[in-house]
């Protein structure tokens, strides 16, 4: 089972009254403890790093937003439907990570 398709069963999984803007909110949470592990790690910060270190606060952060993705879609989020959703903002990603490289290229 893939990572995302065990979050999407572990979504649906949970019945509770949680709304988009409520887990929004969580992500948010979590996504300063990602900055605040970002800042640990690269030396900027006095505090050590937390058990779940980087990765683990950034697998939080993509648990809340395939969350949201279930709660918004339900069960048109399946792994094949985000996927083929997911392939073309890669590709702008890589083309756009391209360009700026044959910048500073000259």
């Amino acid at each position: 089972m893939t990572l995302v398709t065990e979050i999407i069963n572990t979504s649906i999984q949970v019945q509770n009254t949680r709304g988009i803007q409520d887990i929004l909110t969580h992500a948010m949470t979590e996504l300063g403890e990602l900055a605040q592990e970002v800042q640990i790690a690269e030396g900027n910060s006095y505090k050590q790093a937390g058990p779940d270190s980087i990765v683990g606060e950034a697998l939080d952060v993509i648990a809340c937003m395939i969350d949201i993705i279930y709660v918004h879609y339900g069960v048109l989020a399946n792994e094949e439907y985000l996927i083929s959703l997911m392939k073309p903002k890669l590709e702008k990603w890589k083309e756009k990570a391209k360009q700026v490289q044959d910048m500073k290229n000259g």
